[in-house]
């Protein structure tokens, strides 16, 4: 089945940044393929993925709202001003972890590291902003992997979000290493390698941008508070038990679990009736205009335009930039 098309109208840029720019809420999602343990919360890892995501906000300019990265998916809440930031801000942060990660030396995997493209779905209310940053702050605690969301080891922002400290991660900067190497050929041993410290910086949800740095924080160790009970409600009427950090940490990176959830994401994050339907429409609407304006590029023809709300192949925009 072919990915959707990304999708952000003008009508969903229903709020604004720090800097008055209008924008969109996107929750994005990426998996592994297989749904193999490639992203394993190990430090090496966890240094990674929060360096390439501070390095991609410093290049990129968006603000962040809270990510969690488990052992086989990773998901966050971005907001974005354009279909093209959205897929530039994807693209940067799936592809540089996925090549960090075959780069490593203990790395037993040098095949396709997701199963599909990263899935960007709009969330266009402000109840369903705090339904989604809830949903990712419950990551690895609603599975029962751990009994709180504090406790996972890996790339995850309620620790952040419930001190108000901001995450860091390194980027290893391969262009300066390269340069390094050249200069270094000559003389015996391995050039060192040209690393960068970055802030992961969150930034408040839309909806309770009111509140104080201290009253954000009281808000997240609330809900973190209720993700944790909810778990261990659930725990105590299904029997299950928690698998624990140890258990977890001895799986191998090419471990495939079994029972993946297959269900099929949804077109749009919103409860309002009225607005999922207007949303869902304006996206088949925009569908047809894309499919026929590129089905007119590929013909050779000119003097069209591609609907708003998406932005035109990687080819298209090449022959516009050539």
């Amino acid at each position: 089945m072919p990915s959707p098309l990304q999708f952000v109208p003008e009508d969903a840029k229903l709020w604004t940044d720090s800097k008055g720019r209008p924008i969109a809420i996107a929750e994005v999602t990426i998996r592994t393929i297989m749904g193999m343990f490639l992203l394993k919360p190990t430090t090496e890892n966890t240094d990674l993925i929060l360096g390439v995501l501070g390095r991609a906000q410093k290049r990129y300019d968006f603000e962040l709202y809270a990510y969690a990265f488990l052992s086989n998916h990773g998901s966050y809440l971005i907001g974005v001003r354009s279909t093209e930031h959205m897929s530039q801000i994807k693209c940067y942060i799936h592809g540089n972890i996925a090549l960090e990660l075959r780069r490593r030396r203990n790395c037993s995997w040098n095949g396709k590291l997701y199963g599909r493209p990263g899935r960007s779905i709009l969330v266009l209310t402000d109840e369903n902003i705090l339904d989604r940053l809830r949903y990712i702050c419950a990551n690895g605690t609603k599975e029962h992997l751990v009994t709180e969301p504090r406790k996972w080891p890996g790339a995850h922002a309620a620790r952040a979000l419930c001190s108000g400290n901001h995450d860091k991660g390194t980027w290893i900067d391969r262009t300066q290493t390269s340069l390094r190497a050249l200069k270094h050929k000559s003389k015996r041993g391995h050039p060192p390698v040209v690393t960068k410290t970055y802030n992961v910086k969150l930034t408040k949800v839309p909806p309770l941008a009111h509140l104080t740095d201290g009253e954000y924080a009281e808000y997240m160790k609330t809900l973190c508070n209720e993700i944790t009970a909810d778990a261990a409600a659930e725990r105590q009427q299904t029997g299950k038990t928690v698998l624990g950090i140890k258990r977890i940490m001895r799986f191998s990176p090419t471990h495939i679990p079994d029972g993946e959830d297959g269900s099929p994401a949804p077109r749009v994050h919103c409860w309002e009736a009225t607005i999922r339907r207007a949303f869902i429409a304006a996206y088949r609407a925009f569908v047809e205009a894309y499919r026929i304006a590129n089905a007119t590029l590929r013909k050779g023809l000119a003097g069209f335009d591609f609907p708003e709300g998406g932005h035109p192949p990687v080819s298209c925009r090449i022959c516009e930039a050539g």
